[in-house]
């Protein structure tokens, strides 16, 4: 039986509230609601709400998406926000986990990370991935359905195979 996780509505809907919080909190400091506070540090008022406007559009986006995130099934791990290929099990030398601040993640080392290399902003992302969390490939259940307890459940049972 394959586990799918797709986009958690509220999940991201929560993450999209907490990145408008933290625009409107740029802009205070930016001081376009009256004199910035400190006006030496204003310009990290606009970084924060360039920052944090991206990562709301971001979550706008997953919002009406409703595509599969994450598959794990006898044939490998598929982790869309990594590459659009199928990982098998025999690439897999490694399954790990990297917690910060409670949150965690699934890592993963590959055989050959060069047969699977990640696109868009995961690529981006890859060698802080390897020297950060140790691993090639970082799967994260945040803003999905589903939980970190039942993704590490669904690869025990198909890793044992």
């Amino acid at each position: 039986m394959t586990f799918v996780a797709r986009p958690s509505l509220w999940r991201n809907a929560l993450l999209v509230l907490g990145s408008l919080v933290f625009v409107l909190l740029g802009a205070w400091i930016a001081g376009l609601f009256g004199p910035a506070p400190n006006p030496d540090k204003a310009w990290s008022g606009w970084l924060c709400m360039v920052f944090f406007g991206l990562m709301g559009a971001v979550g706008i986006k997953r919002l009406f998406d409703r595509d599969d995130v994450l598959r794990i099934n006898a044939e490998g791990i598929w982790y869309r926000l990594h590459a659009d290929v199928v990982i098998p099990w025999t690439e897999i030398v490694e399954i790990g986990v990297f917690e910060y601040r409670g949150q965690k993640s699934i890592m993963l080392s590959l055989r050959d990370p060069s047969r699977y290399p990640a696109s868009g902003v995961a690529k981006l992302l890859a060698a802080a991935n390897r020297s950060v969390a140790g691993g090639d490939v970082a799967i994260n259940l945040t803003a999905t359905d589903r939980s970190f307890a039942e993704a590490a459940a669904a690869i025990d049972r198909f890793w044992q195979q």
